[in-house]
C-alpha cells in the first residue's frame, strides 16, 4: 500500500470514527464546545486532504531537454 492509500484510508478511518460516535455539545470553563461545527470543520479538512491527494496521483507531464 502507498503512502496516498494509507492517508485516505486513515482519513476515512477517522471520520467514520467521528460520525459514529458523536459527542454533545458542552461547555468546559465557560467555553462552549460545538461537537456538530468540530465535525464540520474536520470534514473540510478532509475534503482539502482528498483534493491534495488527487493533485498528486493525477497525470502529470515531465518535460526534459537532451543536449548531445
Amino acid at each position: 500500500m502507498n503512502n496516498y492509500a494509507q492517508l485516505k484510508t486513515i482519513l476515512e478511518e477517522r471520520l467514520a470514527a467521528l460520525v459514529a460516535d458523536p459527542k454533545p455539545t458542552y461547555t468546559v470553563d465557560g467555553q462552549t464546545v460545538l461537537w456538530q461545527q468540530y465535525t464540520e470543520m474536520l470534514q473540510r479538512s478532509i475534503d482539502w486532504c482528498k483534493a491534495q491527494i488527487r493533485d498528486e496521483e493525477g497525470p502529470f507531464e515531465i518535460r526534459s531537454t537532451a543536449v548531445s
